[in-house]
């Protein structure tokens, strides 16, 4: 699809499209020993199993949300302050029909995590009727179960800090937690498609983190 047509894809498949990209990015990334090291971390190395594959990912043209279900995506290896850093993310239905993103980081024998998701109910009503961002002890999986995150009691309270994302869609929804974790750039070098760089740069173009992406 060239750039100067319009995407008519969705809101959800430009968002799990971008997740396909970003997600065959790591993969090529480990492929060329980029993280090796951190296979010694037991989560990280436990959860790789669930990951989609390079040709399960490639096999994604136009992803629903069935081709996330139940395995996770592994996200490209961040290093800080000496500590290597795997992020992973499992997308879930969320109770209003849209989906939720369930961030972990894993490495070197820690991890937390957070849910992005979208306002629960829509009718202001609820306390976290907006998109947000809040901690996790364990990630919601399909048929009712559970992956604990092993956190001791009382190291995290998963119901606040809620934190506001500035966004209208689950485009945006995505796009934050990707600048949080790589930076407002990251989509000219993860994002493969350049119909999809597209859709990204033009969709954010009122939020916040977008006025770096042109400078």
């Amino acid at each position: 699809m060239p750039p100067s047509q319009t995407d008519s894809r969705s809101p959800r498949e430009v968002a799990l499209s971008v997740l396909r990209d970003v997600g065959l990015h790591a993969l090529n990334q480990l492929a060329k020993g980029a993280d090796k090291e951190l296979q010694n971390d037991a989560f990280a190395r436990i959860q790789a199993f669930t990951c989609l594959q390079v040709q399960e990912l490639q096999n994604l043209p136009n992803p629903s949300l069935r081709h996330f279900l139940p395995k996770c995506i592994r996200l490209p290896h961040i290093s800080k302050d000496a500590t290597k850093w795997i992020p992973l993310i499992w997308v879930d239905r969320h109770p209003t029909g849209e989906i939720t993103l369930q961030l972990v980081l894993a490495g070197e024998g820690r991890r937390f995590g957070f849910r992005w998701e979208p306002p629960e109910a829509g009718t202001g009503a609820s306390e976290h009727d907006y998109y947000h961002a809040q901690p996790i002890k364990s990630v919601r999986r399909p048929g009712g179960t559970i992956l604990s995150l092993d956190l001791k009691h009382g190291d995290v309270c998963d119901h606040f800090p809620t934190f506001p994302i500035d966004a209208e869609d689950l485009i945006h929804l995505v796009d934050a937690l990707l600048v949080s974790l790589y930076g407002p750039k990251y989509h000219q070098k993860m994002i493969s498609e350049a119909a999809l760089r597209a859709r990204v740069h033009k969709s954010s173009a009122d939020r916040g983190w977008h006025r770096p992406r042109s400078r």
